[in-house]
Parts: C-alpha cells; sequence; structure tokens
C-alpha cells in the first residue's frame, strides 16, 4: 500500500476540472490493489451514499404521509360540508376559500 491516495480529484478554480491531480490525503485503506484514503475509499463512500439517501428518502416519505393526512382531512371536511350544506353555490365557494388559504390546489401538488 502506498502512503498517498491514488484517487484522482480536480484542481482548483475555474478549470480544475482539467487539471486532474492525486488526492493528497494520506492512504487508509487498500482496495482492489489501489490505496485510498477515508474521503475516497469506495466501501466508505457506498455506505455515506446509501445513508444519504436513506434520509432523503425518508423526508419524502414524511412530506408523502404529511400530504395524504391533509388531502384526507380536506376530504372528511369536504363530505362534513356536503351534508351541512345543500347549496351548492355556498359550498363551493366555501372549498374555494379553504384551497386558497391552505395554498393548495391540484395544479400545484401532482400529489392531489
Amino acid at each position: 500500500m502506498s502512503n498517498q491516495c491514488e484517487e484522482k480529484v480536480p484542481g482548483e478554480g475555474r478549470w480544475g476540472f482539467v487539471h486532474m491531480h492525486r488526492c493528497s490525503n494520506a492512504a487508509k485503506a487498500e482496495r482492489d490493489g489501489k490505496s485510498y484514503c477515508n474521503t475516497h475509499d469506495p466501501v466508505r463512500v457506498k455506505e455515506r451514499r446509501e445513508k444519504k439517501y436513506q434520509e432523503r428518502q425518508d423526508n419524502v416519505n414524511l412530506v408523502l404521509a404529511r400530504r395524504e393526512q391533509e388531502r384526507q382531512e380536506f376530504i372528511t371536511r369536504v363530505i362534513e360540508m356536503g351534508q351541512l350544506e345543500h347549496d351548492v353555490q355556498k359550498t363551493a365557494t366555501r372549498l374555494v376559500d379553504e384551497i386558497l388559504s391552505t395554498g393548495r390546489s391540484r395544479a400545484r401538488s401532482p400529489l392531489w
């Protein structure tokens, strides 16, 4: 194992991607005959990406669950309004006001 990471990294500045050079970090692991630092070790890179992906998925699932709950609450209110008010115009006006006050409409959210 060499003393330096063998991963190629971009140089500084606007044209850094053109001027690639070896990473200057000390090698900590060897994979397939190549030496890597902790930043570029393929196993650690994969673990970090999987962890970040899982965190994003958890956040997306929370948002979707919240939207579904809001949607169900909205549907319940619509049903209750329909049962309490027999005047269609009045019910429609209240529904439009509800959509405008919450900032939610079908045109803005593909999840509805």
